[in-house]
Order: C-alpha cells, then sequence, then structure tokens
C-alpha cells in the first residue's frame, strides 16, 4: 500500500513535467521552423493534457496545433484544430480565448485569399480607432488583428495608408518591443512608397526590415522580405539583383518547406534569368 501511494502521489508531478518540458521543446521547435517536429511534440503534451482531463491544456495545445500548420500552409488541419479549440472556448472560465481562435480563423481565411470573412472575422477583435488613433492600448492579438486588417487594404488596394497608420500608432502603445512588428510596419511602409513612385527611400525600409528579421532570425520574416527585395529589383528590370533576392529567398523558403512560395519563385525566376540573358545579348 505505501509503495502504491507513494507511486501515485510521483506520477501526478511527472506528467506535468513532461507536459512542460514537451511544451517547451515544441516551441523552440517552431520557432526554429521545425513545423513537423513542433506538430509531433504539441499532440504529445495535448494526449498527456486528455489523460488527466486538463480542459484548458488542451484548448490552448489545439490552438498551438493550428498556429503550427497554418505555418505549414496546412488549412484543413488547422481549421480541424481550431473547431475542436473554439468547441473547448464555449465554456465559461476559457471564453477568453475566442479572440485568439478568431484571429487564426482569420489566419486562415487569408490564406485562402477569402477576404471578406477575414475582415468579418477581425471585426470581433479589431480595438476601436478614432481616425487613425487607437482608442486603448492594443494586446498582441489585437495588434496581430490590426496587421492582418492592413495586410487586406493592401489586398483590397483601398485604405492601405489609412491602416498602416492605424498600425504605426497602436505599435507606438504597446508596452514591450516588438522587433517583429517593427520590422512589419517598415514593409508596409515600403509598399505605400512604392505606390507613390518613392522607390529608394522604400528599398532602404525594406532593407531595414530584413535586418530586424535577421537580428531575431525571424525566417518567415526574412523570407518575406528577400522575396519582396526581389520585386521590387524585377519591377526596376534590374535582373541580375531579382535573381539575387529571389534565389536567397529561395534557400529561406526551402528550409520552411513552403512549397507554394517555392513554386512560385521557381516561375519569376524562370522569367528573371530569361530577361538577364536578353539584356547580356543586346
Amino acid at each position: 500500500m505505501l509503495a502504491a501511494c507513494s507511486s501515485n502521489t510521483v506520477r501526478k508531478p511527472m506528467v506535468i513535467a513532461d507536459i512542460k518540458e514537451y511544451n517547451n521543446d515544441a516551441v523552440y521547435a517552431y520557432n526554429n521552423a521545425e513545423w513537423n517536429k513542433a506538430e509531433h511534440l504539441f499532440t504529445k503534451a495535448l494526449r498527456l493534457y486528455q489523460g488527466i482531463d486538463n480542459q484548458e491544456g488542451s484548448l490552448l495545445s489545439y490552438i498551438n496545433l493550428a498556429e503550427v500548420t497554418l505555418a505549414m500552409q496546412e488549412t484543413s488541419k488547422s481549421k480541424a484544430y481550431l473547431l475542436a479549440a473554439k468547441a473547448l472556448a464555449k465554456k465559461d472560465l476559457l471564453k477568453s480565448y475566442n479572440s485568439r481562435i478568431s484571429l487564426l480563423f482569420s489566419e486562415i481565411a487569408l490564406q485562402k485569399h477569402e477576404l471578406i470573412e477575414a475582415e468579418q472575422l477581425l471585426q470581433k477583435i479589431l480595438p476601436e480607432f478614432i481616425g487613425k488613433q487607437v482608442m486603448s492600448k492594443p494586446n498582441e492579438i489585437q495588434l496581430a488583428a490590426i496587421a492582418n486588417q492592413t495586410k487586406i487594404a493592401f489586398l483590397n488596394n483601398q485604405n492601405a495608408f489609412l491602416w498602416t497608420r492605424r498600425y504605426a500608432h497602436a505599435l507606438k502603445k504597446m508596452t514591450n518591443k516588438n522587433m517583429d512588428g517593427n520590422a512589419r510596419l517598415l514593409r508596409f511602409q515600403a509598399r505605400l512608397l512604392l505606390q507613390q513612385g518613392v522607390e529608394d527611400e522604400a528599398e532602404l525600409k525594406m532593407q531595414q526590415a530584413l535586418f530586424l528579421y535577421k537580428e531575431q532570425i525571424s525566417r518567415v520574416g526574412i523570407a518575406g522580405t528577400l522575396f519582396e527585395l526581389g520585386q521590387y529589383y524585377r519591377s526596376k528590370q534590374q535582373w541580375n539583383k531579382a535573381q539575387e533576392y529571389f534565389l536567397r529567398s529561395q534557400l529561406v523558403y526551402e528550409y520552411l518547406k513552403n512549397d507554394w512560395k517555392l513554386k512560385r519563385i521557381a516561375n519569376i525566376l524562370d522569367e528573371v534569368k530569361n530577361n538577364s540573358k536578353l539584356t547580356r545579348n543586346k
């Protein structure tokens, strides 16, 4: 009896320790863009949470799994995880997670280019604005929602200037430094400058964003900014520079295993290389 009791008192803390270890290792894998490993570890954490009937832990695991599969462009799996999280978030004590769930559903809609649905989801979590100013200090989820709404504004070619200013104002109101947010703002500002024909300043802001992403080792940000620099030089018909940035972007996307982006870059590189040859032949 004593041995059995002792065993039981030890087992529960060990389960909690195992969950913590799986989550820590999963976050580390996620930050290093090791998506499959992160998904595997978060799934292990989920099973342990379910084994002790920890509803909040299970909900958080579903949200983490949705984040990972979104990074892998696997929107069907992401949606399934979020629906499971949403079912748990109906409980009174867990309703505070609904804003994060809505944000991730908006990310799915954005990936699928369903802009109307994405906007509808964002309306539930965006803070209140008067003009360019946000009326209260936004939290991280609200800041991400403003960023998503700004992306939509550029895609719709409508109110991009206003939403970029709103994003900049929201960033200033954040208590903690947000390097990723600052880099994203620089990219938004670069797009506005390109629309205005201020090319040199736009290129400078993209380079500044690239520097910030490299400081954080944000591979998704690095790949996206390198791709945008490739597009910039492609528009200027500076084929050699365009090819350099597309190739650099391609290497990072290969690490990220982003097949959709890799296919797009491969098609663009064919065009860029052909134009580069034509220019040399002339």
